[in-house]
């Protein structure tokens, strides 16, 4: 009985864990445009100009980390080759 109670409450965490990350990976994921919602939108105001900022940010940041995930790969298919 015992055993069966540790199995089920196991089971859910990993369940629950396992949904948890799905629907952070749909949260996270990345949309085409910035103002997707179809809602009017004031074009000069503060809030589009700090939007505009962090998606250029949020761009050139994932366009470094991609850069350096190049080289880390191209390095270690290198010392890989030479081993």
């Amino acid at each position: 009985m015992q055993a069966t109670v540790l199995l089920q409450g196991m089971y859910v965490s990993r369940a629950q864990e396992k949904l948890q990350g799905q629907e952070n990976k749909k949260a996270n994921s990345k949309k085409r445009t910035m103002l997707g919602d179809g809602h009017p939108k004031l074009l000069d105001g503060d809030f589009f100009n700090k939007l505009v900022e962090t998606t250029e940010a949020n761009k050139r940041r994932d366009t470094e980390a991609r850069e350096a995930r190049r080289a880390q790969k191209k390095t270690h298919s290198e010392a890989m080759a030479a081993w």
